[in-house]
């Protein structure tokens, strides 16, 4: 058994690495509200499919303040999160174009730039 208290949630799975990135990147607390929690979860794990080996099915289980656990099951009744999630991941690769536009302008003059295939 390993103890989770510290971090406030334990990820496992070969996402794990993935999964636990995103949430170290949120500054997760346990003291996060229900919902804020259910959203970074889900999040960490549709990022981590990104992992070889990992499929799109998603098991999320929160434990509840008075205990016992809420259950995600992503294929059934959450399955509203998909469109949350993709709506966040659409904003971030526009704000993340902005950046590199604006990227090119300040470096323009200051290094040499070249356009790769994949720009």
């Amino acid at each position: 058994m390993v103890c989770c208290d510290a971090v406030g949630y334990a990820a496992v799975g070969a996402g794990e690495r993935h999964a636990d990135t995103y949430l170290m990147q949120s500054n997760f607390t346990r003291h996060f509200s229900n919902t804020k929690t259910l959203f970074l979860c889900y999040a960490a794990k549709r990022r981590s499919e990104i992992a070889p080996g990992v499929g799109k099915k998603t098991d999320i289980r929160i434990a509840a303040p008075a205990g016992g656990f809420f259950y995600v099951d992503s294929s059934g009744e959450y399955r509203d999160l998909d469109s949350i999630y993709d709506k966040m991941i659409d904003l971030e690769k526009r704000a993340e174009g902005d950046a590199i536009d604006e990227t090119r302008n300040y470096a323009t003059g200051k290094i040499p730039i070249a356009r790769s295939s994949n720009d």
